[in-house]
């Protein structure tokens, strides 16, 4: 029997779906399966590997044991940004991570019964110096993902992605000037404050 894969987006969303992704996977799933789970983000970081482990437990308990679910760091399965991909060629169970930095891929697949997404909320971003008017985007090196860095883009700025364990550094050391990541907790705890002094809400691109 096929056996669904997930990719649980990151933050409560992640949390709330979860349950309903629990019932789904246990039905397909064979008797004390073990699954290999690829997270995006490090396990101890605030909310989202509470996250994580709350997902792993609530899985567990769900299926009666039958199924585990094992989170591991990122990279010590994959590169982050290749989860969804590996996900899909079956190399990997299931990945933890945000579905807007997987934009171009997440649409296919929602196409496929192999894979299930939900999305999740988030700030603007960081930025180094103030932003006005959409004419202080253009010429900015900004990490942005998704649908928001086609928007940026036809505003002017640069886009890239970076994994969550550059993005400090690279702001820290300027070779961006911006950096979209996720909820103040989780920004916080990762230093972006210490690097940009502006934070803009809402996330419109979520």
């Amino acid at each position: 029997m096929r056996i669904l894969k997930i990719v649980a987006s990151f933050v409560l969303v992640g949390l709330v779906t979860g349950g309903a992704l629990g019932l789904s996977v246990s039905a397909g799933a064979e008797a004390h399966a073990m699954w290999k789970m690829q997270s995006a983000f490090p396990i101890k970081l605030a909310v989202l590997g509470e996250a994580v482990r709350h997902f792993e437990a609530r899985i567990a308990a769900m299926s009666s044991g039958t199924l585990q679910i094992k989170a591991y760091e990122p990279n010590a399965l994959v590169p982050p940004l290749e989860a969804l991909d590996a996900v899909k060629a079956g190399s990997i169970d299931a990945m933890w991570g945000a579905s807007v930095s997987q934009a171009g891929k997440v649409p296919r697949c929602r196409g496929s019964r192999r894979c299930r997404s939900a999305p999740a909320p988030a700030a603007s971003g960081w930025f180094r110096k103030e932003i006005t008017s959409v004419e202080d985007l253009k010429g900015l090196e900004v990490r942005y993902g998704g649908l928001g860095a086609k928007v940026l883009t036809k505003l002017g700025a640069s886009t890239q992605r970076l994994a969550p364990g550059h993005i400090c550094v690279a702001l820290e050391r300027g070779v961006i000037d911006a950096a979209e990541f996720s909820m103040p907790a989780i920004d916080q705890a990762l230093g972006f404050h210490e690097v940009a002094k502006h934070y803009y809400f809402p996330g419109w691109h979520q």
